[in-house]
């Protein structure tokens, strides 16, 4: 996953070349980017890029924590 706050690196993945390196290296398939404002699904250097908004993102991984059967974390 790769965090990011604009939406530039939807139209240009070249500039996630340390994420493909590190995918690359350690033969992920597929990887996850946020973005300010857009989703987008893309393949590009034998990945699969799935661009979703930082907020989207944050709502979900919240509500699975909150949601979660084990809430041992919450105590």
């Amino acid at each position: 996953m790769e965090v990011k706050w604009s939406d530039r690196y939807c139209e240009n993945l070249g500039e996630l070349s340390g994420l493909i390196g590190f995918c690359h290296k350690n033969k992920l398939k597929s990887v996850l980017v946020t973005s300010r404002s857009r989703t987008l699904n893309c393949q590009e250097h034998n990945i699969d890029f799935e661009f979703l908004p930082a907020s989207i993102y944050c709502y979900s991984v919240g509500y699975n924590l909150i949601h979660s059967k084990d809430t041992e974390w919450f105590k």
